[in-house]
């Protein structure tokens, strides 16, 4: 299994999993980002063994982007007052 395709496994995980624990309310945003990481992570899962290395790069670059802001989302509704 090659490092892309390792991303993409945890990309779809993490699309997955991580609007579950936002059981309070979910907002559309929250649905888009997580709808980005599942079919990202679903193409690297097919498609990143023989990706280029600019590309590779850039879908990694997105996949820190989209777990970052979907854990940074839900523990600032986790904290909401």
């Amino acid at each position: 299994m090659t490092f892309m395709s390792l991303l993409g496994v945890i990309l779809l995980i993490t699309g997955i999993v991580i609007p579950l624990f936002s059981a309070s309310a979910i907002k559309p945003n929250h649905l888009v980002f997580a709808g980005a990481a599942v079919i990202n992570g679903f193409i690297l899962i097919v498609q990143g063994w023989r990706s280029d290395p600019i590309l590779q790069f850039c879908q990694l670059i997105l996949a820190v982007v989209t777990i970052f802001y979907t854990f940074e989302t839900v523990q600032l509704r986790r904290h909401k007052p």
